[in-house]
C-alpha cells in the first residue's frame, strides 16, 4: 500500500516524496565505525551504533506532491508524451504511476533513461507551474544521482 498521510480534513492523501543517497566515501568520517552499511536497493548509509541524520547521509531530498497533485502532473506530461508518441516508461510507469511505495527506486541502471526523459519535457510546450516545478525537482534529483551513483529512493 502505497505510503498515506492525513490531510487537514482527515481524508488519506498519498504523499510522494524522493532521495538520494550519498555515497558511503562521501559519508563524514564521524559516523562511520565497523557497524556500517549500505542498503544494497536504495544506496542509504545506516549504522547499528548511530542514527545517522538526514543532513549526513542525503544528498538531496524532495518532497514531490501529495496524489491529486501527482495526478495533475502525470496527465499533463502524458498529454504532450502521447501527442509526440512517446512512451516515458520511467517518469510515467514508474515515479507518476500511483503506485509508488516507500523502498521503491529508479535504478541507477535506469537513471540515464529518466534523465533522456526529462530532456525531452524541457522542450516541450509551455507547462504549467505546478508541472514545471515537479520537472526543477526530478532533474535535480537525477543529477544528485549520477553524481552518488546511487539510485533515486522513494520515501
Amino acid at each position: 500500500m502505497p505510503l498515506q498521510l492525513l490531510d487537514v480534513n482527515g481524508v488519506i492523501a498519498l504523499s510522494l516524496a524522493a532521495t538520494v543517497y550519498i555515497k558511503k566515501e562521501h559519508i563524514s568520517i564521524e559516523w562511520l565505525d565497523e557497524t556500517i552499511s549500505v542498503d544494497e536497493t536504495t544506496g542509504e548509509v545506516v549504522s547499528e551504533t548511530y542514527h545517522i541524520p538526514a543532513k549526513a547521509k542525503e544528498a538531496i531530498a524532495y518532497r514531490l506532491g501529495n496524489g491529486k497533485y501527482i495526478l495533475h502532473c502525470r496527465e499533463e506530461i502524458e498529454k504532450v508524451a502521447k501527442g509526440r508518441g512517446l512512451a516515458m516508461q520511467i517518469l510515467l510507469d514508474h515515479v507518476l504511476s500511483g503506485d509508488v511505495q516507500p523502498g521503491d527506486v529508479v535504478s541507477f541502471a535506469d537513471v540515464p533513461k529518466l534523465k533522456r526523459e526529462l530532456k525531452f519535457l524541457e522542450r516541450a510546450p509551455k507547462f504549467s507551474g505546478d508541472v514545471r516545478e515537479l520537472l526543477f525537482r526530478m532533474n535535480k534529483l537525477v543529477e544528485a544521482a549520477e553524481a552518488n551513483r546511487n539510485p533515486i529512493a522513494f520515501k
